[in-house]
């Protein structure tokens, strides 16, 4: 193999090592930047809006009724708003939603236009990847 072979070679490895890296561990730093997807929190967040989320945030002062968070759920990354705290009980149109503990009942602010723990029920803890910073 030439030297510019193995040079352009060597280049193509590092570039899709340090996509799959940067990738694989960004939920692990403790600070990152997303891109708000859908209308789901308008008028608090437009679709292409730019967000801090901070995991620092779950450690130092926990998670808080009206938090707007980062969450994960089935693989899919949502920005929601926290309505229902662990061992409260929300009630929305009628029903009731029971929260059992380490469990946040969480909604988009567009409730029109959005999916949330209406539709896939409170979330645990664990799914809550940090708190969206103003």
């Amino acid at each position: 193999m030439t030297d510019y072979k193995k040079t352009i070679f060597q280049s193509l490895i590092c570039v899709f090592l340090g996509i799959f890296l940067g990738y694989n561990l960004s939920d692990h730093f403790p600070y990152s930047i997303r891109i708000v997807s859908g209308p789901s929190m308008v008028p608090s967040y437009y679709d292409g809006n730019y967000v801090y989320v901070s995991r620092i945030s779950l450690l130092t002062r926990g998670i808080k009724k009206n938090d707007i968070v980062e969450i994960k759920i089935e693989g899919e990354r949502l920005i929601k708003r926290i309505v229902g705290l662990p061992e409260e009980t929300v009630i929305i149109e009628n029903k009731e939603y029971h929260l059992d503990k380490d469990y946040y009942f969480v909604m988009g602010d567009n409730i029109n236009n959005s999916e949330d723990s209406r539709d896939f029920g409170p979330i645990h803890k664990s799914k809550i990847i940090g708190i969206i910073k103003q």
